[in-house]
C-alpha cells in the first residue's frame, strides 16, 4: 500500500513527508529511496509486522490533497487536487513507478495532439478508477474562475 500527500489539520505534507509505503518484513522487497522509520528487531514477531517506509521518490509532484491515486500493475496515476493552504487547484496528472522509486509527469491529450488537461485535472475530491487500459474520472469540484462548481462529467483517459 502506498499513501502520497494528505495534509493533517494544520499542514499539507511536505516533500520529505509526501510518499510512504506500507511493506511486510517477511516480503524481503527493498524500495529504491527508502527510509526506515525505526529500527526492527530480529526476531520472529517482528518478520509479521506491517512497517511503514517513508520514500524519497525522484521527481515528486507538488505536495497536494484531493487528488485520486489509482493502480494499475506497478504504477499509480496520481491526478489534480488542491494545494492545501492556498487551495489552488492541480492541472497536472503524474505516474508513480513502484520498481523504480520516480514520478513522471503526464500530458494528457484528445487523440488529435491536443492538451485536455485544464478540463479534466483542474479537479479536487473526484473518483477514480483503473478499467483494463483506461482511467475513469468521476466528478469533484472545480473552479471556474469566479466560484466552486461541483462537477457531474465522466471523462475516460486511454493509457496505452
Amino acid at each position: 500500500m502506498y499513501l502520497f500527500g494528505g495534509n493533517t489539520a494544520t499542514k499539507t505534507m511536505s516533500d520529505d513527508d509526501i510518499m510512504w509505503a506500507l511493506c511486510l518484513d517477511n516480503l524481503g522487497q527493498e524500495h529504491k529511496g527508502q527510509e526506515e522509520e525505526g529500527d526492527a528487531e530480529d526476531d520472529e514477531e517482528d518478520d509479521q509486522q506491517l512497517e511503514w517506509i517513508r520514500l524519497q521518490p525522484a521527481n515528486p509532484p507538488s505536495p497536494r490533497v484531493g487528488h485520486s491515486a489509482t493502480a494499475i500493475g506497478h504504477r499509480i496515476f496520481i491526478i489534480g487536487g488542491r494545494d492545501f493552504i492556498s487551495r489552488n487547484f492541480s492541472k497536472s496528472a503524474h505516474v508513480f513507478d513502484t520498481v523504480g522509486c520516480h514520478f513522471t509527469e503526464l500530458l494528457i491529450t484528445d487523440g488529435a495532439g491536443g492538451v485536455v488537461q485544464e478540463r479534466l485535472l483542474a479537479r479536487t475530491g473526484h473518483a477514480a478508477l483503473a478499467h483494463q487500459n483506461e482511467i475513469l474520472v468521476l466528478g469533484g469540484l472545480t473552479n471556474d474562475g469566479t466560484a466552486n462548481v461541483y462537477l457531474s462529467d465522466l471523462v475516460v483517459v486511454k493509457l496505452f
